[in-house]
């Protein structure tokens, strides 16, 4: 399961730090601590002891202090050696006394073991760690993790390369999506009886499932709405005993913080919640080894989307990078789903295109597909996804857990950000609506009540039903039967 695509809030909170010149507020109390000479002395150790003493006589490294790369949630700085070699020191922006904890230090833990993991197990393209530290008390006085730098262009960069030709960037992107899907897949190998974060013994194996830390993306929003500091806050959940229960954790956590919502928010919050529960969590994904039942987990990336993943000059994919929140996920759709920037116009609070704008990317149009060149990547991706499975002992066709995954990530996207919940449930409901209208399925009601024709039915309707509490059973099978059939 991927996280939540964040990017609307995160929109807005950097279109106010670009106004206000103050993008590194976020990470203020981490700078001012930092100790940027103890961040050069302790990666020259770390690199010297690897090297012979002639070798070390002559190494020396700067910290590129002044221009550091600000991601949302971790600051990250470049140790650039004499003799060409160039590190990273990532630092979380919650890394200082007053917000650090004892889940914070295990998250940090459990990234950088994972990706040592990783590096080991798979041939996922990931950069080496050198060092973490889990404490406040250390050469560079903040919790952290020392890296490998790793180089080439964001995927979202190449994708939206107006200097290529249309045939270039059609072969630049599918060598991208085949090769992403061919590394990814291999976290499928791992599958776990429980959801939430990896815990690790102090010789870097897996040894079972701890809980697992979160972003509060309520507080992040009121922090927001506020207009004050905007300070990042974490939530644990779990471990998880089932799917179900891990789908369902944000929407009941905001849920119980919500008792004052409009007629209209309860509406959708209602339907929201009927589309969770009808999640289908039998779909076969390709392992063979383990039974759903008993291992209904899987190890995910937390966040699939193109910034992600680094690309060649050829679209060669040379490295995937913030493994910060990944966990153990439900396999429902786990890591045969869509990445999430070919499902982009399936949450109308992010997706920017516009219908005039045609097929194909101008120099105005920056940054979006169409929705034809987006259900055509779909299916592309789809394909390649079922012939890597197929080449891995995969017994029968991957196709729909894949096409299903563009669907319940965006209900899990639902379930954790207001912002996006509306939008997103009705254009679901509006899916329902058209493959019910395909099987030929109205929705009668109760004798002596007025008929509802699909045809001219739409998501407010369905609102207005709920407000008045007009809300029969046979209403809520027939739009079940549309959710199971666009799953099908």
């Amino acid at each position: 399961m991927s996280a939540a695509n964040y990017e609307t809030l995160d929109r807005e909170i950097s279109a106010r730090s670009e106004d206000t010149d103050d993008c590194l507020a976020p990470f203020a109390s981490v700078i001012k601590r930092l100790n940027v000479d103890g961040i050069a002395s302790y990666s020259l150790a770390i690199r010297k002891g690897h090297m012979s003493v002639s070798e070390c006589n002559a190494l020396s490294c700067t910290v590129e202090e002044n221009n550091p790369m600000v991601g949302s949630f971790n600051i990250v700085y470049c140790i650039q050696f004499n003799d060409g070699l160039k590190w990273v020191i990532k630092i979380p922006s919650n890394a200082h006394p007053g917000s650090w904890d004892t889940e914070s230090a295990n998250a940090l833990r459990s990234e950088a073991l994972l990706m040592q993991f990783l590096k080991r197990e798979t041939n996922i393209p990931i950069p080496s760690v050198f060092a973490y530290d889990m404490s406040l008390d250390n050469p560079t006085n903040c919790p952290h993790i020392i890296m490998e730098f790793a180089h080439g262009r964001s995927l979202r960069d190449m994708w939206f390369d107006k200097r290529l030709s249309d045939e270039k960037r059609k072969q630049k992107r599918a060598r991208a999506l085949m090769q992403y899907a061919s590394r990814i897949i291999q976290l499928n190998k791992f599958t776990f009886s429980k959801g939430g974060s990896i815990e690790f013994d102090i010789d870097g194996r897996m040894i079972g499932i701890q809980p697992l830390r979160k972003v509060d993306q309520d507080s992040l929003l009121a922090d927001f709405e506020a207009g004050g500091d905007i300070t990042t806050k974490y939530i644990t959940g779990g471990p998880y005993e089932d799917q179900f229960s891990m789908f369902i954790e944000a929407f009941d956590r905001r849920d119980a913080h919500q008792r004052n919502q409009g007629d209209f928010k309860k509406a959708s919050r209602k339907l929201l919640r009927l589309f969770l529960s009808w999640i289908p969590l039998d779909v076969y994904d390709g392992i063979e080894t383990t039974s759903i039942d008993t291992h209904p987990f899987v190890l995910s990336h937390s966040d699939p989307d193109s910034q992600n993943i680094l690309v060649d000059q050829d679209g060669n994919i040379t490295s995937i990078i913030d493994w910060d929140g990944a966990c153990s996920s439900p396999r429902t759709p786990g890591n045969i789903g869509f990445p999430s920037w070919l499902t982009r116009d399936w949450d109308p609070l992010c997706y920017d295109w516009k219908s005039d704008w045609g097929d194909t990317p101008s120099e105005e149009i920056s940054d979006e597909d169409s929705p034809q060149q987006l259900a055509a990547h779909r299916e592309e991706y789809a394909g390649y996804m079922h012939a890597i499975s197929q080449a891995m002992g995969a017994t029968k066709s991957t196709e729909r857990a894949t096409k299903n995954s563009m669907m319940i990530d965006n209900l899990l996207i639902a379930a954790e950000l207001p912002m996006n919940e509306t939008e997103i449930v009705s254009t679901i409901f509006e899916e329902i609506r058209q493959h019910l209208l395909t099987l030929g399925l109205d929705t009668p009601t109760e004798e002596g009540e007025v008929a509802i024709d699909m045809e001219d039915f739409c998501f407010f309707d369905i609102e207005r039903l709920l407000e008045e509490d007009d809300w029969s059973e046979r209403l809520i099978n027939r739009l079940k039967v549309g959710f199971q059939h666009f799953c099908s």
